[in-house]
C-alpha cells in the first residue's frame, strides 16, 4: 500500500501526484527539495508551495482510495536558515 501525495501551488493548483510509503518520508523529501540550491518545483516560490496527502494506492489490486485532500506542510516552513 502506498500513499498518494502532491504539491499544491496556491497560485496555480495541484501538481501531478506521486507515491511514497508514509507521511514522514513524504515530508522529509519535501523538506529536502525546499532546501536544495538548484531551483525546483518546491523551492521556486516556496511561500506558494504546500504538500498534501490525497489517499492510498494498493499495488496488489490497483485500487485507489481517496479522501478529502489533507494539508501536511508548507515549503516556506521547511527552509533551514543557514548562518553566513
Amino acid at each position: 500500500m502506498l500513499n498518494i501525495y502532491c504539491i499544491k501551488d496556491t497560485k496555480a493548483g495541484y501538481m501531478s501526484p506521486f507515491y511514497l510509503q508514509n507521511d514522514d518520508i513524504a515530508i522529509r523529501s519535501f523538506k529536502k527539495a525546499a532546501n536544495e540550491v538548484q531551483s525546483n518545483a518546491v523551492n521556486d516560490f516556496p511561500e506558494d508551495k504546500e504538500l498534501w496527502f490525497l489517499g492510498t494506492f494498493d499495488e496488489r489490486t490497483g485500487k485507489i482510495e481517496g479522501t478529502e485532500p489533507e494539508f501536511l506542510v508548507r515549503a516556506v516552513d521547511c527552509i533551514i536558515k543557514r548562518s553566513e
